[in-house]
């Protein structure tokens, strides 16, 4: 008899994970343009300006950038942007997003990190970065839905909008977003921490090509059966789980004509020239 209390509070949790508050935005079908045979994402996550003890990149990004002669049609840049979400660090992050669309010429689209929304920080991204936080937009024929994480929770209202809306979107579909959903068995307590919003996402993702994140600071893929592969970005800052510093970020090449993606990493070395890798090659399940 004892074990029913058990799970009554088990699944009292559970139902109160989820009436979290909801967040700012909604998501509609954007309206598409015809499918390009190529897209090309530069793709950066976890930059923690204002954390000490870092190696500061930013301007040598910006330099192998000018000189990369690569055209990049959007740059992604999934969350933690600052490190403690105070105001200065906002507004250098801006800076530099604004520097690096500039000289690639291409726009960017952020996203809110669990860091970001410290010290009331969600206001300020908001203000800065656009008043929604979730939302969806159209590129090169795929629709892109810009997921909330920041809390490691989705909400009700954000999970149901987003349901309703791919129930009518006849596009191919990415999802963006800060948190994993699995990030793989080595590593769970990096990902959403609600198990039944995880279960209900691998199952609204379904549908996706794509579902790119960050948060752990280290890349790795997952890719389920006849289904969306999961990519998780290594960071920006240079610090991993094994407190690693390099710094990197990420090429992914979406070729439509072979339904393959190419995902290449940037490392700037000890030395101070920057390396190029390829993380992995394969074929998109749709």
């Amino acid at each position: 008899m004892r074990r029913l209390p058990c799970l009554l509070c088990f699944f009292l949790l559970l139902s109160c994970n989820l009436q979290v508050q909801d967040f700012s935005g909604g998501f509609s079908v954007p309206y598409q343009s015809q499918q390009t045979s190529s897209l090309r994402l530069l793709v950066l996550t976890d930059l923690h300006i204002g954390k000490e003890g870092i190696q500061d990149a930013r301007e040598d990004f910006l330099a192998w950038l000018e000189t990369s002669g690569t055209g990049y049609d959007q740059i992604l840049v999934l969350g933690d942007l600052a490190q403690c979400g105070l105001q200065d660090q906002l507004d250098k992050a801006k800076a530099f997003l604004d520097e690096a669309s500039r000289i690639a010429g291409c726009p960017y689209v952020a996203l809110i990190g669990n860091h970001d929304i410290r010290n009331g920080g969600r206001r300020r991204f908001e203000s800065l970065f656009g008043q929604s936080t979730y939302y969806s937009f159209a590129l090169g024929g795929y629709s892109f839905y810009v997921l909330d994480t920041a809390d490691r929770l989705v909400g009700l209202e954000q999970l149901q909008g987003l349901k309703d809306t791919i129930a009518i979107d006849g596009n191919r579909k990415i999802a963006l977003s800060h948190m994993p959903i699995y990030c793989g068995i080595d590593c769970i307590e990096a990902s959403l921490c609600d198990p039944y919003e995880r279960y209900e996402l691998v199952k609204a993702m379904e549908g996706f090509d794509l579902y790119l994140c960050g948060h752990a600071h280290y890349g790795t893929s997952h890719h389920y059966d006849s289904s969306f592969s999961e990519l998780t970005f290594p960071a920006f800052c240079g610090i991993d789980r094994i407190f690693e510093s390099q710094v990197k970020w990420n090429e992914l090449i979406l070729d439509s004509s072979c339904n393959q993606v190419l995902w290449n990493c940037f490392s700037i070395t000890k030395e101070g020239s920057i390396k190029v890798e390829e993380i992995e090659r394969f074929s998109m399940s749709n």
